[in-house]
């Protein structure tokens, strides 16, 4: 369904080159979305870049760090000046009964799964707020929900993202 009203918006979104970040992506793409794709996979990323109608800006990004994350920004609003909607899609599962995780594993995935996706939105208010416009979106995932099995710190971390609400001053 194509719809004129998010023509020519700005785009970001993280996770871009997996599954629900690539068919958001190919959705916006259809709808006219300026898009700036970002993901740690830079082949992965270049690859779904190719798919579209338009050529996107393609940044790499590991959004458990903060630099890369400040870059991701400022990229994009050197090209567009502007950003209109935050997608985040990132995610990562390291499945594992919680007793024989590691805490290197643990630590990734709320590094990834909370914490980047905090980073994301953290730094994007500001520009948002300046503009007095934007949306930010969060995938979640079911597991936020319904515990997944032998995944308890990735059901965490989503159980976490539902709890991130975020109110502004005026």
């Amino acid at each position: 369904m194509k719809s004129d009203l998010l023509k020519d918006k700005i785009a970001i979104v993280t996770g871009a080159s997996g599954g629900i970040g690539r068919e958001i992506v190919k959705l916006f793409d259809q709808n006219g979305i300026y898009l700036v794709l970002t993901d740690i996979d830079e082949k992965k990323l270049n690859e779904i870049g190719k798919e579209l109608s338009q050529e996107p800006l393609t940044i790499q990004c590991d959004i458990t760090k903060l630099d890369q994350v400040k870059n991701l920004i400022s990229q994009t609003l050197e090209k567009y000046e502007t950003i209109d909607i935050l997608v985040n899609t990132v995610g990562i599962i390291v499945p594992a009964l919680f007793e024989d995780s590691t805490y290197e594993d643990i630590e990734k995935q709320i590094n990834v799964n909370l914490m980047g996706i905090i980073r994301c939105i953290k730094e994007v208010i500001p520009v948002m707020k300046k503009a007095e416009k934007g949306n930010i979106v969060t995938i979640s995932s079911l597991a936020g929900i319904v515990p997944e099995t032998y995944s308890s710190i990735y059901t965490a971390t989503k159980f976490a993202l539902r709890g991130v609400r975020l109110y502004f001053k005026s």
